[in-house]
């Protein structure tokens, strides 16, 4: 899992992947899905008039180098896909599952972060405390209306909590 560029001594939470490593994954499968070389990606990216070489093309797979927006769009236009796709933590064939960690200790599942990403989500379950981030649902779906008649709440108003984020909950019963 590559660390985050500029920041060796930062790694994702457990289980999470940063959003830069979604997309150093995204480039590398999208580039292999259309056969294109790491030295033909480079001409690609000259032609679009970025100095890019084979170099380059390496330490933007590894996670060695962040890019700009601008060459992001140049790579999405490169690679014969969209921004969002280079983003999308489902990975290129749309069946991965995990997490992306934004920053905070608080990774949220890949679907809201792709809602999110892609403006169908207003906003990621976080709230902001004088501490920092905290995911109120933070390990979604595994948190569950058992665990929160545990933690006193109501099933009706964890219900609607989960009902609210657009997921459906299944009953304590269903759970065991």
């Amino acid at each position: 899992m590559p660390q985050r560029p500029g920041d060796p001594a930062r790694q994702p939470e457990e289980g999470a992947r940063f959003l830069t490593g979604v997309l150093t994954e995204n480039a590398r499968a999208f580039r292999a899905l259309r056969r294109l070389s790491q030295d033909d990606l480079a001409a690609r990216m000259r032609a679009l008039g970025l100095g890019w070489v084979r170099a380059t093309v390496s330490e933007v797979e590894r996670g060695g180098r962040n890019i700009t927006v601008d060459e992001l769009g140049a790579l999405a236009l490169a690679l014969d896909t969209n921004v969002v796709a280079l983003l999308d933590p489902r990975g290129v064939e749309g069946d991965g599952a995990g997490y992306v960690d934004f920053g905070g200790g608080t990774p949220v599942r890949d679907t809201f972060a792709l809602e999110y990403l892609v403006g169908d989500r207003r906003r990621l379950p976080i709230a902001w405390t004088h501490e920092g981030p905290v995911a109120y649902l933070r390990a979604w779906p595994l948190w569950t209306i058992k665990d929160a008649l545990e933690a006193g709440q109501s099933e009706a108003s964890a219900r609607e909590q989960m009902d609210a984020l657009g997921a459906s909950a299944p009953s304590p019963e269903e759970e065991q």
